[in-house]
């Protein structure tokens, strides 16, 4: 495999790597949200209850990391789109399965 083919697959790679990345911020953020300013909701959850959110249900919350966790992911998110975008690489989240 020559330098330029290495090159690619990484290039390739790296929206796949960042979205992984924002996958995990977003758990983060709903973890830092459901022991934090969402304790008492979080509360009257009973085990093995089942709830789905979404992560934009917590954009409007008030605690500090889970608004600084945003503007990570928001960045990653643009630059991930910027490398796909500028590379004309395929988005797998917009693939349809």
């Amino acid at each position: 495999m020559t330098n330029k083919e290495i090159y690619r697959k990484h290039l390739e790679n790296s929206p796949v790597v960042l979205r992984e990345t924002i996958t995990q911020l977003e758990t983060i953020i709903l973890n830092l949200a459901m022991s934090g300013e969402l304790a008492e909701l979080n509360d009257q959850f009973e085990e093995n209850d089942t709830m789905k959110f979404m992560p934009e249900d917590f954009r409007s919350l008030s605690d500090y990391n889970v608004k600084l966790l945003y503007e990570v992911s928001d960045f990653l998110e643009a630059k991930r789109r910027e490398i796909i975008n500028v590379n004309a690489l395929e988005d797998i989240d917009d693939l349809p399965f």
